[in-house]
């Protein structure tokens, strides 16, 4: 998988031991899995990838119930109508209907005081890639200069595997 598809793929590789060991995966392909979810969201807002983020949180929030209640206590109106608009968007018409829009516009406090709530903290930790160690070999591919996922994000990944215990080949490309 590549991007959102790398991220989907991360997981199967993580959760596979517990959720599925019958399962024989014999290796896994993670092309810029976006490593850690919560930065990406803190660099991606008020870019022209906005939307992005903006369509992770909308869907989000009907898993975790902390954020739902954030974003009840610290979204305006019209933010939290934006993130019921976005959840019946296919990914394009997001990025192309929310380039360059700043969260921030529709908090009640400042988006990093948002983000720093408990229930953010510890969505962003149970989200973040890299602390289950997959029992398969992993290839991890990244572009240096990708515009949308931080190379630094996918190194903490394959850093958290590795200290972990996990084979990993990764080609910084």
């Amino acid at each position: 998988g590549y991007s959102g598809g790398g991220m989907a793929s991360s997981w199967v590789a993580e959760m596979a031991p517990e959720y599925a060991p019958e399962i024989n995966i014999v290796g896994a392909a993670l092309g810029a899995p976006v490593g850690d979810p919560g930065e990406t969201y803190i660099r991606l807002n008020s870019t022209l990838y906005a939307g992005l983020p903006a369509l992770v949180v909308a869907g989000l929030r009907h898993i975790y119930p902390g954020l739902e209640q954030v974003i009840e206590a610290h979204v305006d109106d019209e933010g939290r109508n934006r993130l019921d608009m976005i959840e019946s968007m296919s990914t394009v018409e997001a990025v192309i209907r929310f380039a360059k829009d700043d969260f921030d516009n529709y908090t009640k406090i400042p988006l990093a005081d948002v983000l720093g709530k408990p229930e953010l903290l510890e969505l962003f930790d149970d989200i973040r890639l890299g602390d289950r160690i997959p029992d398969c070999p992993l290839l991890v591919l990244h572009p240096v200069h990708d515009q949308i996922i931080a190379v630094e994000d996918i190194d903490g990944q394959v850093e958290r595997y590795e200290k972990g215990g996990a084979h990993v080949t990764y080609v910084r490309d």
